[in-house]
């Protein structure tokens, strides 16, 4: 169990740093690209279903609940903790959420998000070096 908690913890910072690189790419200057991460980082611990849960969420939020980053982090170390089919994560954590994730959806939406906001600022940073020129 020690590994796998090790495993979505480096999936969870690892996603974090790629976030941070694309805010940090798109941002003109590094006083608005600490700003904007500020920012990103409180959304996402906000929406992550631990200070506000799902059920309590106006339905316009809903995307931002399952697009937080930080959320399937500690989702997958609760899973790891408790298991999949604790009583403890249905209630607390997700309550009638449509998506209760299994430890690899977790796993496999961090890659995803990691892999996604590197690609895009991959292309922030390869036009816009060509725009510069």
């Amino acid at each position: 169990p020690f590994g796998w908690f090790l495993l979505i913890c480096m999936l969870q910072i690892w996603t974090g740093t790629s976030v941070i690189t694309f805010v940090g790419a798109v941002s003109p200057t590094v006083e608005l690209a600490m700003v904007i991460s500020t920012l990103v980082n409180g959304l996402s611990l906000l929406f992550a279903g631990f200070f506000v849960n799902y059920n309590n969420l106006p339905t316009y939020w809903h995307w931002m609940y399952h697009s937080s980053f930080i959320h399937y982090g500690l989702a997958g170390c609760l899973i790891n903790e408790y298991g999949e089919d604790s009583i403890i994560l249905k209630v607390l954590l997700f309550g009638d959420a449509s998506f209760v994730p299994t430890y690899a959806d977790c796993c496999y939406i961090l890659v995803a998000l990691s892999v996604f906001f590197r690609f895009l600022a991959y292309i922030v940073l390869r036009f816009s070096h060509l725009q510069q020129k």
